[in-house]
C-alpha cells in the first residue's frame, strides 16, 4: 500500500489536484491522506507532521505561493520523504526547489495532469534512492557554514552603555558574528544613511529551507533601546511596506516579545511580510555565529506557525 499525503496552500478552493487524488484513493494500492481527515483541533504544524509520519510520498500543490507551504516542503525534505510539487506556473517554483519533481499545470488538461501525477507517485514510491547525504555528512556540511569565532564583546556588555555608544557597539557585535557565517554576505549602510534604509543588508546563500523563505537580500534593523513604543513599530512597518520587502530581521536590546509578536503577526497576515524579531531574552545567550544562525531559524519557525 502506497500512502500519499496531500498539502496545499489554499484549503478554501476546490482545485483539480485533490479531485485527481480522490479518484486515485483506494485504487492501485494507493491510499491518500489529507489534512482535513485529521482532528480539526490540532495545530496546522501538528497535522503536517502527522502526514509526514504516515505517508511515503508527499504531494504539494502551490496555488498562491504562501510562505508556509515552502516551509512545509522543507520539513518534508528534512524528513527524507519523496516530494512531488505541483504548481500552476513556473514562477511559483523557487530556484532552490527546481531539482525536485515538479509538475506545472498551466496549459495541461485534467487527464494529462492525472497521468503525470500518477506516474510521479509510482516512481516516487518505488524509489529507494536517498538523495540526501548521511547524517554525518549533513552535520559536517552545516558546521562548515560557521567560522570558529567568539567575539570579545558580549551581548551582555551592551547594557553598560547608553545612547549612541550602545548602538555602535550593538552594530559591531552583530557585524562580527554575522560576518563569520560563511554563507552570508553582510553589507553595512553608510554612516548618515537615508532614513528609509536599513542598518544592514544580508545576502544568504545557505541551502536552508527556513532562511530561504526570507528571500534575498534580508534587511536587518538594530534597535539599541530599552523598549519600543507604538510609534516606532508604526514607522518600521511603513518603511518595510514602502520598499516592498518580503522580510525583516529585527534585533533589539529591549524586552518586547509581546509587542514584537503582535507586530510580526499583523504584517504576516496583512502583507505576507515575515518579521523575525529577536529581543533581549533571545540574544543574551548568543556567543557564536552558529548561535545567532540557530536563533534566527527558531524564531522564524515560531512566527510561521504562531496562531495557526
Amino acid at each position: 500500500m502506497k500512502r500519499v499525503g496531500f498539502i496545499t496552500d489554499d484549503i478554501d478552493i476546490e482545485e483539480p489536484i485533490s479531485r485527481i487524488l480522490r479518484e486515485f484513493d483506494g485504487q492501485d494500492e494507493i491510499r491518500v491522506e489529507t489534512i482535513n481527515r485529521l482532528n480539526p483541533e490540532l495545530p496546522t504544524l501538528s497535522k503536517v507532521q502527522s502526514l509526514l509520519e504516515m505517508c511515503d510520498v508527499i504531494v504539494f500543490y502551490i496555488s498562491k505561493g504562501s510562505p508556509n507551504i515552502y516551509y512545509e516542503i522543507g520539513l518534508a525534505q528534512g524528513a527524507r520523504k519523496n516530494v512531488i510539487i505541483i504548481a500552476e506556473s513556473h514562477r511559483l517554483i523557487p530556484f532552490d526547489l527546481s531539482y525536485q519533481k515538479c509538475i506545472i499545470t498551466e496549459g495541461l488538461n485534467f487527464e494529462h495532469i492525472a497521468y503525470e501525477l500518477f506516474s510521479a507517485i509510482e516512481k516516487g514510491s518505488k524509489s529507494n534512492i536517498n538523495i540526501y547525504s548521511s547524517d554525518i555528512e549533513s552535520k559536517n556540511l552545516f558546521d562548515s557554514y560557521f567560522n570558529s569565532y567568539a567575539p570579545q564583546l558580549k551581548y551582555r556588555d551592551l547594557y553598560a552603555f547608553n545612547g549612541p555608544k550602545r548602538r555602535r557597539l550593538f552594530e559591531q557585535w552583530f557585524s562580527d558574528l554575522a560576518n563569520n557565517v560563511n554563507q552570508w554576505q553582510i553589507i553595512e549602510a553608510e554612516k548618515g544613511h537615508a532614513r528609509d534604509s536599513f542598518d544592514f543588508m544580508l545576502w544568504n546563500s545557505a541551502v536552508d529551507p527556513e532562511l530561504q523563505l526570507l528571500g534575498n537580500p534580508i534587511p536587518v534593523e538594530l534597535k539599541a533601546l530599552n523598549a519600543m513604543n507604538s510609534s516606532q513599530w508604526h514607522q518600521l512597518a511603513e518603511k518595510i511596506k514602502k520598499q516592498g520587502l518580503r522580510s525583516l530581521l529585527l534585533l533589539t536590546t529591549a524586552k518586547n516579545r509581546r509587542n514584537a509578536s503582535t507586530f510580526a503577526n499583523k504584517l504576516k497576515d496583512e502583507y505576507g511580510i515575515l518579521i523575525v524579531a529577536l529581543d533581549r531574552d533571545d540574544l543574551i545567550e548568543i556567543e557564536t555565529p552558529k548561535d545567532l544562525y540557530l536563533a534566527i531559524k527558531q524564531q522564524l519557525l515560531n512566527i510561521m506557525y504562531r496562531g495557526r
